[in-house]
């Protein structure tokens, strides 16, 4: 039987092939189109439902140019204009046309899927009153409080990172309820109609705050002694929450290893305390099961414990406790979070009663005790002391900033706007804005898929299946290698010099003078953000190669591990995981062929869309790195590559990150797709984007404008 996804080039070597499949949007718009040219066959009312995630980049365009086969029976491609009477014939049949695009601002291509919506219409003209259409576009957001959000985010499709949108606002704008009509992209006539409440007739907010101080001197990694007390303050809140039994209790922790210790923990006080009987898990990958199961016992369970957006769409309507961890990092993205938590318990009697809502945050201030001042003069122990308390007071100035803006963001969702200081301000976070690469190579897939089954692992402690597979997929992806290939240079391109292929050269002419780099030929074009450096590889040829030992092949066909990727399958196991496990199953059949040898699965790729990153210092480090690989990698979690996986998640928005492992000799690297490099760039210098740096205080800046 032949391989859909791999073609063997020799006894040693697999081959990847390219896939040519068609995805979501494209199946979607061929099926309508098919019901549009078959009056006859079905109905006229069609009900079609795609994710926003399904608008992906590629070579050619976006994957929202499927819709163009919607309406090809009606249009001329030559003149690039409708068939007036074809589509006029086609609007006595299907007059309303209604697109509803939800939780726009949650998803990062939400903006662009509009946008793609819009040139869809006119590209059709399907507002041609001639025509006889009724269409309209519905969005809906938590986040589409003001007229202004609509036209600062969704106006603007560049790509952007997450925020947290800042105005201020006078009393008279403090309404419950309103309907503001305006122009959307100053051409198409828009109602913008906005809601604030809350599901309650009274609502107190509590906080608990837990500050850990510590001189510089005195500090340390280790945060273990505050995390495992702010677990057992949530631990006795709940208890004491349980004893009572007011109502059903919604526990948001976004840190699975933190909710996970927190239930061990109340089970052990509570050895009846079980799942689906008193409890429920809410992840961001569930299986069918566990949504099933989430449906049957969430009216009859006392506490909810839930992570990230899994929440979405979900109402616990005997809910009246919401108790929410702060995280401490990507604040904006987190806001959006907590304030789609807090509205889950909603849809029932308790709608009417009083409810509570108490975040908890925990932070470590570390202050400085300078011996001597600015000018070197040694000082008093007294002085000592008090530049001491100031910069205690400084440090713990981000917990209160965080809480103020929590605050903020709150009252802008229930009543309209916030008050910071003496001034009424709306503050909104939204998602950032960005369209991802479409399809993974293969490889990359392997790594998500390994990716995904850690994550699981750590939900399920008990799963022994799932540690075996991570551990056998890791075998089987850590030996890899990745070669770029640069085009030939010709009489019009000059021969670019590669920063890798100048190594420690650049520490020895550093060390003589800086003129020596003005021998150097024109370095490759590079990014630098923050300690990075960042190389496109849009004109190179990636090779993909990952070397499988025949002793690990014969050890996974000893271990049954076929049949542990079929139990993947067939069993209780998140949708991603079980799509992803096909394309393992088919390599690892494809390496079973040939048992003698050990072999290379090879993919080679050109994307536009793909870079490679490593630290800045490394130039300076070379002999240290190597030491450093050598000596403590296995060691320290978390690994070089994890840090640098994570780094380039936050500064490019990337993803099909690849080396899976850390195994580094002295060069630490990652190579990864990302749409968003040039433009994020850019709006690095975009005079509406004031807060960049964390040392910028916002809240500071804005009580300081009176």
């Amino acid at each position: 039987k032949s391989s859909q996804r791999f073609w063997r080039n020799s006894e040693e070597i697999l081959e990847v092939k390219p896939r040519n499949q068609a995805g979501v949007l494209a199946s979607l718009s061929e099926a309508i189109h098919t019901c549009l040219i078959h009056p006859d066959q079905f109905p006229n009312n069609i009900i079609a439902t795609a994710s926003i995630q399904a608008l992906k980049e590629t070579r050619s365009g976006n994957t929202l140019k499927h819709l163009k086969r919607i309406f090809s029976s009606v249009y001329n491609s030559s003149t690039r204009r409708v068939i007036p009477e074809k589509i006029k014939s086609l609007s006595q049949r299907l007059r309303n046309i209604f697109i509803m695009i939800d939780e726009i601002t949650g998803s990062s291509e939400g903006v662009a899927f509009l946008h793609g919506i819009t040139n869809f219409i006119r590209e059709y003209d399907l507002l041609n009153p001639d025509y006889g259409f009724n269409i309209k576009v519905i969005t809906a957001d938590a986040s589409l409080t003001l007229k202004d959000v609509v036209e600062s985010h969704l106006s603007d499709q560049n790509v952007q990172a997450d925020k947290i949108f800042v105005r201020q606002v006078y009393p008279t704008q403090q309404q419950c309820l309103w309907v503001d009509q305006f122009k959307f992209l100053n051409q198409y006539s828009a109602t913008l109609i906005n809601a604030n409440s809350y599901p309650a007739s009274q609502l107190t907010i509590d906080y608990q705050v837990l500050i850990h101080s510590v001189s510089d001197q005195e500090n340390n990694e280790d945060d273990s002694t505050l995390i495992n007390q702010m677990i057992d303050i949530i631990k006795s809140d709940i208890l004491q929450k349980l004893k009572q039994n007011q109502g059903q209790i919604i526990v948001y922790i976004q840190n699975k290893d933190k909710l996970k210790k927190l239930i061990d923990l109340i089970a052990k006080q509570l050895p009846n305390f079980e799942v689906k009987k008193d409890y429920l898990e809410i992840h961001a990958s569930l299986s069918e099961e566990e949504i099933t199961n989430i449906q049957k016992y969430k009216d009859s369970v006392k506490v909810i414990f839930m992570t990230a957006s899994a929440s979405r769409g979900l109402s616990f309507p005997n809910t009246r406790y919401i108790l929410v961890e702060i995280p401490g990092f990507q604040i904006e993205q987190n806001l959006m979070e907590i304030i789609q938590v807090i509205y889950r318990g909603r849809g029932g009697s308790l709608d009417q009663g009083e409810k509570l809502i108490k975040f908890y945050l925990s932070d470590k201030a570390i202050y400085f005790t300078p011996k001597v001042d600015q000018d070197n003069h040694p000082l008093s122990p007294a002085e000592s002391q008090e530049l001491a308390k100031i910069s205690l007071q400084e440090s713990c100035l981000s917990a209160l900033n965080i809480l103020i803006i929590l605050k903020a963001s709150i009252m802008t969702r229930i009543v309209g706007s916030g008050q910071i200081g003496f001034q009424s301000y709306v503050m909104i976070p939204i998602g950032g804005k960005s369209i991802k690469q479409g399809g993974d190579s293969f490889l990359g897939s392997m790594v998500t898929l390994y990716q995904e089954v850690q994550k699981e692992s750590k939900k399920r402690r008990q799963d022994q299946r799932l540690k075996e597979i991570s551990q056998r997929l890791l075998n089987l992806l850590s030996a890899q290698k990745i070669e770029i290939y640069r085009p030939a240079v010709t009489s019009k391109t000059q021969q670019e010099v590669s920063y890798l292929s100048l190594g420690s050269e650049i520490l020895s002419k550093l060390e003589k003078s800086l003129d020596q780099f003005l021998d150097l030929p024109p370095l490759e074009k590079t990014y630098v953000r923050g300690s990075l450096l960042i190389i496109p590889l849009s004109e190179k040829t990636v090779k993909e190669i990952n070397y499988i030992d025949l002793s690990r092949i014969i050890g996974l066909e000893n271990s049954d591990f076929l049949k542990q990727l079929w139990g993947l399958v067939k069993g209780n196991y998140p949708e991603q995981i079980q799509t992803l496990v096909y394309s393992a199953l088919e390599l690892v059949y494809n390496l079973f062929e040939v048992k003698e040898r050990s072999q290379q699965v090879i993919q080679t790729s050109k994307s536009c869309d793909r870079y490679y990153a490593f630290p800045i210092q490394t130039f300076l480090t070379f002999s240290e790195l190597e030491e450093y690989f050598l000596s403590y990698r296995k060691l320290l979690p978390p690994s070089f590559q994890d840090i640098l996986r994570r780094l380039v998640y936050a500064l490019a928005s990337a993803d099909n990150i690849l080396p899976v492992d850390g195994n580094y000799k002295n060069l630490p690297y990652v190579v990864f797709n990302t749409n968003s490099m040039d433009k994020l760039g850019k709006n690095l210098f975009n005079e509406n984007q004031l807060f960049h740096s964390k040392e910028m205080n916002i809240l500071n800046l804005i009580l300081s404008q009176n």
